[in-house]
């Protein structure tokens, strides 16, 4: 009987102090088999309520910390009325948590035009949902995607990112991956901006972030708005540039940022925080892969980008070996200094967890930076690691994002 390897995942936090003042096909959504976008778990709602009183889980006759389980989207539509899957969540809210808005990826929009499966598309079109709720999280209403018909035909296409600011520090930012909602061509990533009103919640802009060469391909992007009224927002992103022209040949990933500071209306960039590592000469056979950057705002103004060096591909196998890395800019994102290795880590690209029913996925970390004494300026970042390496599965040349 063959031997499986087991290994603990670690969450591993780090300490910076800060400084002074083409459309490709991917993991996630390519080809569409509904197969790979299955959700697992109950699909039905926690409806257990702990009445306030001595009983309750806080213990102090108040109502429990923790809620009921609330299904944030509409029920899922199985084929042939649709297609499941809902993933990569993400969710900001007001200061008194009253107003919530929510984003997800949505296999419903594959269904109709641009990519053409025969079921019942989502409505508004769009790979990516959202919900919305006024009062605190008791109750949401789906509100299919931003409609492509109103917002320059950007289609949303996934790797949803949301966040609050603006100059009024109650604008929330959507950011997605964006093709044509005609052609289904890439055309970079888009940052749809919105508003809670008496009738909910309206989403009133948008702009798109246009990749530099139409046979880049963006991915894996993340945004971060300032709170100080300042109208200042960051947007990270993956580029897989192309390489060797005239071929599509595209690199293994340069991680570029998008700067705002009138509030969303216009966005500067892209400016390199992490050059491509691919291998001269190459054309984007072997290098290093570079992954799931995540920008952060210092309390001076500072910008940070985190994201995932690794593994690296040569020309008989992946590694498992990878590290994630920290770029700092000090004059508002228009320049970065050179990475700074926060630790080294066993990909979970390559180290898939036991029992998870995929074989590979990108190393994701996640950064923040604090804003208040004694810690103000603190950056911190968590990231998972393997305790060691486990037997990789056989090399293919695969989608690297």
């Amino acid at each position: 009987m063959r031997k499986l390897l087991w290994f603990v995942s670690i969450a591993t936090i780090f300490l910076l102090v800060a400084g002074p003042v083409a459309l490709g096909q991917d993991e996630d959504f390519g080809p569409p088999n509904p197969q790979d976008l299955l959700s697992g778990g109950s699909t039905l709602p926690d409806t257990t309520v702990t009445a306030p009183g001595s009983a309750s889980p806080s213990g102090t006759k108040a109502p429990p910390r923790v809620g009921p389980n609330v299904r944030v989207n509409a029920p899922q539509q199985p084929f042939p009325n649709g297609l499941l899957g809902r993933s990569e969540t993400t969710i900001a809210a007001t200061g008194d948590g009253q107003h919530l808005l929510a984003g997800f990826n949505d296999a419903q929009g594959f269904c109709g035009p641009p990519f053409g499966s025969a079921c019942t598309p989502e409505s508004p079109a769009g790979l990516s949902g959202f919900a919305f709720s006024t009062d605190g999280g008791l109750t949401w209403t789906d509100g299919g995607a931003p409609d492509p018909a109103v917002f320059n035909n950007v289609f949303t296409r996934g790797d949803p990112w949301m966040d609050l600011g603006g100059f009024d520090v109650a604008t929330f930012y959507y950011a997605n991956l964006a093709v044509d909602a005609t052609t289904g061509a890439g055309i970079g990533a888009s940052v749809h901006r919105g508003h809670f009103n008496s009738s909910g919640f309206c989403v009133r802009g948008c702009t798109h972030l246009q990749f530099p060469n139409p046979n880049d391909g963006y991915d894996k992007e993340a945004i971060a708005t300032a709170k100080d009224g300042s109208g200042t927002g960051y947007v990270t992103l993956t580029n897989f540039k192309q390489l060797c022209p005239p071929s599509q040949a595209q690199g293994f990933g340069e991680i570029t940022l998008w700067r705002t500071s009138d509030g969303g209306n216009t966005w500067l960039g892209p400016t390199v925080a992490g050059p491509d590592l691919s291998d001269a000469g190459s054309c984007g056979a072997t290098g290093k892969l570079q992954q799931s950057s995540v920008p952060a705002i210092g309390p001076n103004g500072q910008v940070y980008a985190v994201w995932s060096e690794g593994p690296t591909f040569t020309s008989t196998g992946v590694t498992t070996d990878a590290k994630i890395v920290v770029a700092a800019s000090l004059d508002s994102g228009t320049s970065f200094g050179s990475p700074v290795t926060v630790g080294g880590i066993n990909s979970l690209r390559q180290d898939p967890p036991v029992g998870y029913n995929r074989d590979r996925f990108n190393d994701h970390p996640r950064i923040a930076v604090s804003s208040t004494t004694p810690t103000q300026g603190r950056v911190y970042v968590v990231f998972a690691s393997a305790l060691a390496p486990v037997p990789r599965l056989p090399w293919r040349r695969a989608p690297r994002r």
